[in-house]
């Protein structure tokens, strides 16, 4: 949850400013990493970060995406 807004955030932004094909696959990709979220969290460190850290890329995809659309 802590991440849900930076994700919707950025994936609306790349979605308007960016494009929108790629603003669909990474949140897809989004999507999956955080869906089996609750069964690493069972295992703890490191395997938490299988989730988390896919997370965090995507969510810096989107906004890179959105940077460099409007710098073009």
């Amino acid at each position: 949850m802590e991440q849900a807004i930076p994700f919707l955030a950025s994936l609306w932004l790349s979605a308007i400013y960016g494009s929108s094909k790629y603003a669909t696959q990474i949140g897809w990709v989004y999507i999956i990493t955080r869906s089996y979220y609750p069964f690493v969290f069972y295992y703890g460190l490191p395997y938490l970060l299988l989730s988390t850290v896919p997370g965090y890329a995507c969510i810096s995809a989107l906004l890179y995406n959105v940077v460099y659309s409007i710098n073009k």
